[in-house]
């Protein structure tokens, strides 16, 4: 007699055994495939929203000229045309002191944003020089590498910077300077026809800087051996140009024509896209927008605004981004003293050149400013570099 009324149940047989295994095998499977098509949902969603640690500057075109203050200083008419953007003084003669006395075009931050930035100008093929007003150039300031790059340092006042190859005859790389219709869409080495595009109606002219300085010069004899491009990946900066700072990236809107082959750049041709770079920042700004924007904080801020008063809610100097919203005030941040103002008097002087020169090939820290251990070439070059600001 059994001592429950429990029935044992049957073994499956041996066909109904592979039947219940195969249809496990099954159901794992497509459970597994379904976690696998969630997964690449999240992922794609999670790159898709991903935020990329920039600032954006909206800059109106400001005025033309045959000048480079980088590649022919003080030699007005030496340079083929060029557009500026930017700070509005920028000519032969252009020096920080200059640069610092002066406001820019930049949309909202004309007065903290003194940078001067220019690209060759684009002509017909009749020879005129393409001039409408409409004509805007956006610079990205991007940390390299994204969220997980490293960290980034304000530019110095007085860094000149040139980026791509302005007697190029042949497609630049892509990684240096291309061009597009506008809103993505494809790439040309050179100016697009966009009459039919489905991208964008106007050319775009973009140009990728190096992102990584040695640390000491703010220019070199070629204007380019100062600078070097980081790893694309990661964002890391080679050992000999260890200080990893902002990677600008211009995009020249030439807004009011549909390009074609017929236009070409005063630097020659269709494929010498280039651009320059002079820096003069207000350092409040420019430390706070690195600081919220790329390091202690991961933002796209774009269509900034400096507030200059009291008013719909913000307090006077307050940043504001990304939909009105504020990020800092100006007074968040110290003003960083101007490199060669060896005396703390607020002014770059006669003063400050004389204590370095009495300390030269000493390693008197104040006037060691490129931090080499002795005060040499490097020093007192940095020094005039900011002379007078």
């Amino acid at each position: 007699m059994r001592k429950n009324n429990l029935r044992h149940k049957p073994r499956p047989s041996k066909i109904n055994r592979k039947f219940w295994q195969r249809n496990n095998y099954i159901a794992a499977a497509l459970i597994f495939i379904g976690i696998g098509i969630v997964g690449i949902k999240l992922l794609t969603q999670s790159h898709a929203n991903a935020v990329f640690p920039e600032f954006r500057m909206e800059c109106d075109i400001d005025h033309f000229g045959p000048d480079d203050p980088i590649v022919y200083p003080g030699t007005p008419g030496a340079s083929h045309m060029h557009s500026f953007f930017g700070n509005k003084t920028t000519d032969a003669y252009t020096t920080p002191a200059s640069l610092t006395a002066n406001e820019g075009s930049c949309n909202y931050t004309g007065a903290f944003d003194r940078s001067a930035y220019w690209v060759p100008s684009l002509y017909n093929g009749s020879g005129t020089r393409f001039s409408a007003t409409t004509q805007q150039l956006v610079v990205y300031y991007r940390k390299a590498g994204g969220p997980s790059g490293p960290m980034v340092h304000p530019f110095p006042v007085g860094l000149r910077i040139i980026a791509g190859d302005a007697k190029a005859t042949s497609p630049q790389p892509q990684t240096v300077s291309f061009w597009d219709c506008g809103d993505g869409g494809p790439v040309f080495p050179n100016v697009p026809d966009c009459t039919n595009s489905t991208s964008g109606v106007q050319p775009v002219g973009v140009v990728l800087f190096p992102n990584c300085w040695d640390g000491v010069h703010l220019d070199s004899a070629d204007h380019k051996s100062h600078m070097a491009y980081s790893n694309p990946n990661t964002g890391v900066c080679p050992a000999d140009h260890p200080v990893s700072l902002p990677q600008l990236r211009y995009e020249m809107w030439e807004n009011g024509t549909p390009g074609g082959s017929n236009f070409y750049l005063s630097s020659g041709g269709q494929y010498s896209m280039h651009g320059d770079f002079f820096a003069e920042w207000d350092s409040r700004l420019q430390s706070g927008l690195i600081d919220k924007c790329m390091n202690s904080q991961t933002l796209e801020c774009s269509t900034m605004q400096v507030w200059g008063d009291n008013s719909q809610g913000h307090t006077k100097d307050d940043v504001t981004c990304c939909g009105g919203t504020k990020i800092f005030n100006l007074n968040d941040y110290s003003v960083v003293p101007v490199a060669g103002d060896i005396n703390s008097s607020g002014k770059v002087d006669l003063v400050d050149l004389s204590i370095l020169l009495s300390k030269w090939g000493t390693n008197y820290s104040a006037a060691d400013l490129d931090k080499s251990g002795s005060v040499g070439l490097a020093d007192l070059s940095i020094l005039l570099s900011h002379y007078g600001t």
